[in-house]
């Protein structure tokens, strides 16, 4: 084995120790450990120091290509634990997404014959509910919430009023938000939309600016329901 060939393999040993492949408990009984101290008996002093300093050399050299490629690969791992743990994120939301009731433009939910069921009973028993000479919002509120009550859970649909007195729109109206099942989403619906056509929610039914949803007031129902006389 010639001085470079003991520099390469004093390095390969070195590296083995460092990176914890070798334990140095080992080395006594390695047979390129001992080939590496038998070379080294033939070498002079100068040669001996000389093997030293490359392999000095060598060796940092090598242990920084080492923590560079470690580097990159902690890198990669936690992106790639990131990508699966944001997919199966994704993927459970979706399937979480599906179980629910489809909730999209101008088909709200899978079956809105419910709302639109109630929509047509309010139109037909509508009347001066709180006996102010007038058939109007008001009107129409109660009559679908006295509709709804008959055959679906109270506390799935509620009175809502929007009050917007801004630059934009001025409204001053009464409404009601629904709900089909216990995990559904509130749809805010028109009373006064027609049963027959899918424009009952309010943003579709009054549009942007005129209906800001900023403006609704909850907790309503109550007050409202005690104004209604026959």
């Amino acid at each position: 084995m010639n001085m470079y060939s003991l520099v390469d393999e004093s390095v390969r040993c070195a590296m083995n120790i460092k990176t914890h492949k070798c334990r140095k408990s080992q080395c006594q009984g390695c047979s390129v450990w001992q080939s590496i101290q038998e070379c080294s008996k033939d070498l002079d002093k100068w040669d001996k120091l000389e093997v030293q300093r490359l392999a000095k050399i060598n060796f940092a050299n090598k242990w920084d290509v080492e923590r560079s490629y470690r580097r990159v690969t902690n890198t990669f791992r936690f992106l790639l634990v990131f990508f699966i743990a944001g997919t199966i994120f994704c993927f459970g939301a979706v399937i979480k997404a599906s179980a629910e009731p489809v909730y999209v433009h101008h088909d709200y939910y899978v079956n809105d014959g419910i709302i639109r069921d109630k929509l047509r009973s309010t139109h037909r028993h509508v009347h001066d509910r709180d006996v102010d000479g007038l058939v109007n919002c008001i009107d129409y509120t109660l009559t679908f919430k006295e509709e709804w009550d008959k055959d679906m859970p109270p506390n799935h649909c509620q009175i809502v009023r929007n009050y917007q007195k801004t630059v934009f729109a001025k409204m001053n109206h009464l409404f009601v938000r629904v709900k089909l099942s216990d995990t559904g989403k509130w749809l805010y619906i028109e009373p006064q939309a027609k049963y027959d056509r899918r424009n009952y929610k309010m943003s579709d039914y009054w549009g942007w600016p005129k209906y800001n949803p900023q403006y609704n007031k909850l907790g309503e129902t109550v007050y409202w329901m005690s104004l209604c006389r026959r």
